[in-house]
């Protein structure tokens, strides 16, 4: 049977799963000369420490707001109340039960039970709705959006305020962009058509369908925890603390693994389905629009080698022939850089590591570019001598 000490391990195991960490997405584990420090800007609680090739979240200190998983721009913190999906689903629910209006209620209002559950989605603060869920809304039909907080000047998550207010401002940037008249708006009470007339539609933020699913859910994840932690400690199995290289799954070729962005890629299918953007520029951290210097760029690839997304990617040739050397099975060198800023996620590590510093990264960012699919080629007008010059394939 276990004890209290057993018990209180597994607790804390099935606690810290509703907040999660992907390392290898992280860019500051990936490489340690990133500047990203988006994540622990955005905490509410100072419970989040971002140094060196390691993030680490103070169970202690975390509060479940989720704001940290919205600031960050690789989805490397994930949060599962709610998920992405979950937070989906509400909106589309609050918006169908409404007749086209989708709202968010934060867990402030949730308590005060003034709100019919059944037409509203609920996030702990409105900090965890980031971009990518308010368009998406819109790109489903939702005719407006509501954020309702229940007074963020005497929260505890008050620190949030700018986070909520700049991802509505740039979600409502993205719309106007896009031709859509849907805009994104903040409430600090409940409008008289979300109201609850009852005590049975104000559950205080359980809905009627959900609860039972929620009981059975935690009773499930409790069990499989408690089964998994009796094993291990049965067996003697301790955690092992995996290395860098095992974190980051670094191929044999010693190059970082890259792809899409899960809710960056909902981002843009959301806008591919809203159609063509307005020929205007706007101010946004989705994306980041890179250059470089040729004067400066010495053509050493450092920076796609560190990109979380592959936006920035090399184009290798067979490196030639040095003459009175052998050549070099399978060697390659830089043919050339391609950007797609579509892939892009802002997080401007390219030019945190490159050494030359010959990368800008802005935000000011031409609509008619998010969507498009050719590659921009970028090339040095310096030649990289020594060891870094050439790759082998």
């Amino acid at each position: 049977m276990p004890s209290i000490v057993d018990m209180v391990d597994i607790l804390e195991r099935l606690e810290s799963k509703a907040l999660h960490i992907e390392p290898a997405r992280c860019v500051k584990v990936r490489n340690r000369n990133a500047s990203c420090t988006r994540c622990a800007d955005a905490c509410t609680s100072g419970a989040i420490t971002v140094e060196g090739n390691s993030i680490d979240i103070d169970g202690e200190k975390c509060t479940g707001c989720g704001t940290c998983t919205a600031a960050c721009p690789t989805q490397a913190i994930v949060c599962d109340k709610p998920s992405d999906e979950q937070l989906a689903e509400g909106l589309a629910r609050s918006m169908d039960a409404n007749g086209g209006m989708a709202a968010v209620i934060c867990g402030r209002v949730a308590a005060r039970k003034t709100a019919d559950v059944d037409r509203v989605a609920e996030v702990l603060c409105l900090g965890r709705v980031d971009v990518p869920s308010l368009v998406g809304a819109a790109a489903r039909g939702a005719q407006s959006i509501a954020l309702i907080d229940g007074g963020c000047s005497t929260c505890k998550f008050r620190a949030a305020v700018p986070h909520i207010d700049a991802t509505a401002d740039e979600a409502n940037a993205l719309l106007e962009a896009w031709g859509s008249d849907v805009r994104v708006s903040r409430l600090d009470a409940v409008p008289q058509e979300l109201a609850a007339h009852d005590r049975e539609q104000a559950t205080g933020g359980v809905s009627r369908r959900g609860f039972f699913t929620g009981v059975k859910s935690q009773a499930k994840n409790l069990a499989t925890e408690a089964a998994t932690y009796g094993i291990e400690k049965e067996l003697g199995i301790a955690k092992e603390h995996a290395t860098l290289r095992d974190t980051l799954k670094v191929g044999e070729d010693g190059c970082l693994p890259h792809g899409p962005i899960p809710r960056h890629e909902d981002l843009l299918e959301s806008l591919f389905e809203m159609g063509e953007p307005d020929n205007v520029t706007i101010a946004s951290h989705q994306w980041g629009s890179v250059t470089m210097d040729p004067e400066k760029c010495d053509n050493c690839g450092v920076c796609a080698t560190f990109c979380p997304t592959g936006a920035l990617s090399k184009v290798l040739r067979d490196a030639p022939k040095k003459p009175g050397r052998p050549a070099a099975k399978g060697a390659k060198e830089l043919e050339c850089l391609e950007f797609r800023l579509s892939d892009c996620v802002g997080c401007g590590t390219c030019a945190d590591v490159c050494i030359g510093r010959a990368i800008t990264v802005s935000h000011d960012i031409e609509a008619s570019r998010v969507l498009e699919l050719e590659p921009v080629s970028m090339r040095g007008a310096k030649r990289k001598r020594g060891i870094g010059g050439a790759w082998r394939s």
